[in-house]
């Protein structure tokens, strides 16, 4: 998948089926200063330039991950490399290690200290910063 990039902002793609999961999670995150997008499904999120927007990608899934690894696969398919952070209910060691070899930045399990997300999610937007800056892409 190719797109192209624009950082003059970088928002968080949050992807939960569970509204109030999902509700909960951007309240969260917006007020640690993050700009979030979320979306009910992977169907939902935006396949143009507005992608490109993304400074990294949160997959709540407990069903359907396999949705989750083709698309962590695809999006790390050449292109800046796009941080995908899965936040599960509960982690299965398959699961996990599918993930990391998908090339997802971080599996994290609910429930989660709000210092732990904060913090991986700080780490996966400056690693997407760092990676376009070494591709040439970044403003």
């Amino acid at each position: 998948m190719a797109f192209r990039v624009s950082m003059t902002r970088q928002s968080i793609y949050l992807v939960e089926q569970d509204d109030i999961v999902r509700d909960s999670l951007k309240v969260l995150l917006e007020s640690n200063g993050f700009e979030v997008e979320d979306f009910r499904t992977i169907a939902g999120m935006p396949c143009d330039d507005k992608f490109s927007q993304a400074g990294c990608l949160m997959l709540g899934f407990d069903r359907h991950i396999e949705e989750g690894l083709a698309l962590t696969r695809a999006l790390n398919d050449g292109g800046p490399h796009l941080p995908v952070v899965f936040l599960v209910g509960r982690g299965e060691p398959a699961a996990r290690a599918a993930a990391i070899r998908a090339g997802a930045f971080a599996y994290l399990e609910r429930p989660v200290k709000e210092s732990v997300l904060t913090y991986t999610v700080r780490n996966a937007l400056q690693s997407r910063r760092q990676g376009l800056a070494a591709n040439g892409t970044a403003p």
